[in-house]
C-alpha cells in the first residue's frame, strides 16, 4: 500500500484502535503494593550491587521470554536526599561527555526538575534493576549505571517496582509514557525503546 490520505486516515484509526484497547486494559488494573528498594548511591559496589539487585522480583526460569509478568519501575530521589537535580543532571551529561565512560546512558531532560531520576518497563526486573545500577552492563544497553557516576554525590534513592500479572507490553508502554508525562523524570525517553 502506498501511503495517501486514505492510507493516512486508515493508519491513524488503527493505531487508534489499537492504543485505545491499551488505555481501556490499563483502566482496569488494580494497581499493587509495589516493591521499595532503598539505597545510597555512595555504598554502590559489585557486593551491593547484587544484593539490591536479588531484592526486586525475580522471575522463574524462561518466564522472561514468555512475559507472563511485566513489571514498571520508578527510580527517585528519597525525601531527605536534598541534592539540586540540576546538579545531578550535570554529573550525567559530564559522564556522557566522557570518552572514558563505556556504556549508553539515558538522555538527559534539561526541561525537567524534580525528584523523579527514572521511570521504565521491564519484562526482567531483576536484570535491569542490575544494569541501572553497574556501570559495567553492556555497552550497548542504555540504563543509568548509577555506580559509574553518581557515587560522589550518595545520593540517597527509592526504587519502586510494580509487578503486573498478564498484561500486554502495549498496555505496559500506556502506563509508562503516562506516568513519563506526569513525574517528568530527569532522565531516559518516552516511548517504545
Amino acid at each position: 500500500m502506498i501511503l495517501d490520505q486514505e492510507g493516512l486516515y486508515q493508519a491513524i484509526d488503527a493505531y487508534e484502535t489499537t492504543t485505545r484497547k491499551a488505555v481501556d486494559a490499563a483502566r482496569k488494573l488494580v494497581i499493587p503494593r509495589p516493591a521499595c528498594i532503598r539505597f545510597s548511591t555512595g555504598a554502590l559496589n559489585a557486593s551491593s550491587i547484587k544484593e539490591l539487585s536479588a531484592m526486586a522480583p525475580k522471575l522463574a526460569r524462561g518466564e522472561g521470554k514468555k512475559k507472563a509478568r511485566g513489571f514498571l519501575y520508578i527510580y527517585k530521589l528519597q525525601d531527605e536526599c536534598e541534592i539540586d537535580s540540576h546538579l545531578v543532571k550535570l554529573a550525567l551529561l559530564e559522564a556522557k561527555s566522557n570518552e572514558a565512560f563505556v556504556g549508553k546512558l539515558p538522555a538527559v531532560n534539561i526541561g525537567h526538575s524534580g525528584r523523579v531520576l527514572y521511570v521504565g518497563r521491564s519484562w526482567s526486573v531483576q536484570s535491569r534493576t542490575r544494569q541501572h545500577l553497574n556501570a559495567d552492563c553492556s555497552k550497548n544497553t542504555y540504563a543509568l549505571r548509577l555506580s559509574g557516576w553518581a557515587e560522589e554525590f550518595d545520593l540517597r534513592v527509592e526504587l519502586l517496582i510494580w509487578e503486573f500479572a498478564g498484561i500486554t507490553d502495549l498496555t505496559l508502554q500506556v502506563i509508562e509514557d503516562g506516568l513519563w508525562d506526569l513525574l517528568q523524570p530527569l532522565f531516559g525517553r518516552r516511548g517504545a525503546k
